[in-house]
């Protein structure tokens, strides 16, 4: 390991150890007195190291961080629920939706890191302890929430790093899905043991003209009822006479909402929210075979499994995947803003697309860009022989 990043990161210890206590408190520095802010920017520790500043936190579970000075641009989501190896309730569910809800309105975010302050987990899934009290229609709620919480973190602008040390189960894997990258310390173990407890990942609960019925769907965009049938991509269509609606209807949701409308034979089904999504995105990394057989089995892995099969980007030494994602988000970080957010929906929308129509969605991204501020900035950087100082303009 590189004696450097160890030292600022043992440095950024001391400091907090021996910082005033308010900084610890869970606010915005804008929220900070004058007098507070002012003995802040001169405490000692304040230019000696790589500190994060925290933002906020909607609750005790979930913390926003922004790394100062040249790693501005990058957030760190910290999930800190060690009582329950930060397994998702319904407060963690709440703090990780507004977090990222917070990121999605930042203009000067270029990359989020999602880790754990937890040692040897990642997350461990959904709280089943608190699952147990919940009403059924409390669970569906839960769950549907769930979903669209992850949705939304995959459907996020800029790009997202899940760093995992220890155990990713369930729920906790289906998040780092959803994320761009997974990095992984060598003993983390990944798994979907969904199908252990008579369910299975990306279940989802729809309502067909008033009638309750359960399908499994994910669908990234809506389709009518042959072209979803005829794809696989609903287990099967039919009529139903109370149902309202009828396949010749318009519907203009776009591919990240988070409430769809899906053709189901004749009828206009209300999808709250998307699936979990463990049994789609999990295919899409690793293939199908490898997918069906994880799930299937329940199996879990290890990281270096999960290196060779796709499913993470990174295997590194136990304890450093932090320092190894900090290093990829730094790279990310001093590229062309705009760039980056116009690559990640060229892939992730020209994927729900046939190749035709996903080079001219890669048409219309690239279009964006070279009449752009930064775009011009890049060129006198090259010409200048210096590194480009980009705004995201």
């Amino acid at each position: 390991m590189s004696p450097l990043p160890y030292m600022a990161r043992s440095l950024t210890n001391h400091c907090r150890r021996n910082s005033k206590p308010y900084l610890s408190l869970y606010s915005t520095l804008g929220n900070l007195s004058k007098q507070a802010e002012s003995e802040f920017n001169s405490h000692p520790c304040r230019k000696n190291s790589f500190r994060s500043l925290i933002l906020q936190s909607i609750s005790q579970s979930v913390k926003i961080e922004r790394l100062s000075d040249s790693d501005f641009g990058i957030i760190e989501v910290k999930l800190d629920r060690p009582e329950a190896k930060n397994a998702i309730g319904k407060n963690m569910l709440s703090g990780l939706r507004h977090s990222l809800e917070a990121i999605n309105v930042d203009s000067s975010a270029n990359v989020v890191m999602i880790s754990s302050s937890v040692p040897r987990v990642f997350c461990a899934g959904a709280d089943l302890k608190e699952r147990r009290t919940m009403s059924q229609s409390d669970t569906r709620d839960f769950v549907n929430s769930l979903r669209s919480t992850f949705t939304f973190l995959e459907g996020l602008s800029i790009p997202t790093i899940a760093v995992i040390e220890g155990a990713a189960l369930g729920g906790g894997l289906e998040m780092a899905l959803s994320c761009d990258l997974r990095i992984c310390g060598e003993a983390a173990v990944l798994g979907l043991p969904e199908t252990g407890l008579a369910i299975i990942p990306g279940f989802v609960v729809i309502d067909i003209g008033g009638v309750s019925s359960s399908y499994r769907l994910s669908l990234a965009i809506p389709s009518s009822a042959a072209m979803a049938d005829s794809a696989g991509r609903v287990t099967r269509t039919t009529d139903n006479s109370q149902a309202v609606g009828s396949d010749s209807g318009v519907l203009n949701c776009h591919p990240k909402n988070m409430c769809h409308q899906v053709y189901a034979g004749r009828l206009v089904a209300n999808v709250v929210g998307r699936g979990a999504g463990g049994t789609q995105r999990l295919p899409r990394l690793v293939g199908k075979s490898v997918a069906k057989e994880l799930i299937f089995t329940g199996r879990k892995i290890d990281a270096r499994n999960a290196a060779s099969m796709g499913l993470i980007n990174y295997c590194v030494p136990s304890g450093e995947a932090h320092l190894k994602a900090l290093e990829v988000a730094r790279d990310i970080n001093e590229k062309g803003p705009l760039a980056i957010r116009m690559a990640k929906r060229s892939v992730d929308g020209g994927l729900e697309l046939d190749f035709p129509s996903a080079l001219e969605l890669e048409e219309d991204c690239y279009e964006q860009l070279p009449n752009t501020k930064d775009r011009l900035e890049g060129l006198a950087a090259f010409v200048e022989k210096r590194k480009p100082r980009y705004k995201g303009e």
